[in-house]
């Protein structure tokens, strides 16, 4: 009997695949087996033998505890795409599993820190998209700004209010100009957790992104799975989030004021404050009927041939504010001591790397070369040794 992997799990094989973009031909030349052998193994019918396991462990970049890790159900999940076209589905394949192993990283933290509380309106949206107007669109965005006081003016980030209303919010190279963002939530069990592609991370657009995000969360979270998926639904879904984060980023009762003679000169010095993409502001002022259609398409030419569908004027210069809660949560259980980074790494069977990037961390931050080079303060022998050799100087506090 040849040598297998005793607790080899087929199923985490697939998952390894997907999450790399890999078809089984394409790993099986990876690994330098048949495409047979590939099936074999992701059916359980056989288990790689140990050199060969250890070439997939290399060449998918990820431990070999993953393939031995037990796999959880998974609840039913109600997901928002831009876009279903079937260009995207490997991408989208892809992003789910990644999106799955953020999951998985977030609950392994929950048992450590204390993430920010839910705090998300319930509108009690209906269960079938064409019931939402735009009426009520518009209605559920003032709303939504009333209960959490925020005001008529500009939001600074709306990936921070995200988390700091409770959702979990994650930069993610999805690796394809056609999947730029999406957020789902557990069907009965409102969980939100949205991710953004890293190609978005203008401040403009980003705030646009999460706005768009943060409708489905609000007006789509009770349309069943299934209805999401079918092309006119998904098409009508898709137009009234984004109906959505127009309504929620420039309120009528103030845009409407600053904006009596719609211009694109106008929109370039309003960017700065609203922080809101001329293109936007563009279709904002349609929305509110501030122009007609003829001055819509006037507005468009124009903007084209100003060359701003590549880029549009402060896209360099307004600060970006990532995700940062899943940051600050590696950050205090490493400060405070309650694990390792070898911990760390043992308890959440992924690649560092796949770690970092789904977390915001710095490139290496999970390595231990990493710790030892970051700042820190010199024990007290070194500190009296500089202060009496005039090298820097300690200013004790008075006390009373």
């Amino acid at each position: 009997m040849k040598p297998g992997t005793p607790g080899f799990r087929g199923s985490r094989l697939i998952e390894a695949r997907e999450a790399r973009g890999l078809s089984g031909i394409a790993l099986a030349d990876l690994v330098g087996v048949t495409r047979g052998a590939i099936t074999q193994y992701e059916k359980d019918d056989q288990t790689p033998r140990p050199e060969v396991m250890q070439r997939i462990s290399e060449k998918l970049n990820l431990p070999v505890a993953f393939f031995l890790r037990e796999m959880q159900p998974q609840p039913q999940r109600v997901m928002y795409y831009r876009s279903l076209a079937a260009a995207t589905k490997g991408v989208r394949r892809q992003a789910e599993r990644r999106h799955e192993w953020l999951r998985d990283i977030a609950a392994w933290l929950s048992g450590m820190v204390d993430f920010p509380k839910l705090n998300f309106p319930d509108f009690s949206p209906p269960d079938d998209p064409a019931l939402i107007s735009r009426e009520r669109i518009e209605n559920s965005a003032r709303r939504a700004r009333r209960y959490w006081s925020l005001g008529d003016g500009p939001i600074s980030s709306v990936v921070w209010h995200l988390e700091n209303c409770g959702a979990i919010v994650s930069l993610s190279d999805f690796g394809s100009e056609d999947l730029d963002a999406f957020s789902d939530t557990a069907a009965g069990k409102f969980e939100p957790f949205v991710s953004v592609s890293v190609d978005k991370t203008i401040a403009a657009r980003s705030n646009f992104t999460a706005a768009h995000e943060l409708g489905h969360l609000l007006l789509h979270k009770n349309i069943p799975p299934n209805v999401a998926k079918r092309p006119a639904e998904h098409k009508l879904i898709e137009q009234q989030a984004n109906q959505f984060a127009d309504a929620f980023l420039l309120p009528e009762s103030t845009f409407y004021l600053q904006v009596r003679r719609p211009s694109l000169d106008l929109f370039r010095a309003l960017k700065p404050q609203w922080r809101v993409s001329i293109g936007a502001m563009i279709m904002r002022s349609k929305s509110l009927e501030l122009i007609n259609d003829e001055q819509y398409r006037k507005l468009w030419v124009a903007y084209s041939a100003r060359g701003w569908k590549h880029g549009e004027p402060y896209d360099d210069e307004l600060t970006h504010t990532g995700p940062r809660v899943l940051r600050r949560a590696f950050e205090l259980i490493l400060n405070e001591g309650i694990v390792s980074r070898d911990e760390i790494l043992s308890a959440l069977p992924f690649a560092a790397t796949d770690i970092e990037r789904l977390c915001g961390l710095d490139a290496g931050f999970l390595s231990n070369d990493y710790a030892t080079n970051m700042v820190r303060l010199p024990p007290r022998s070194a500190m009296e040794t500089k202060r009496r050799s005039g090298v820097a100087e300690v200013l004790p506090f008075n006390r009373k």
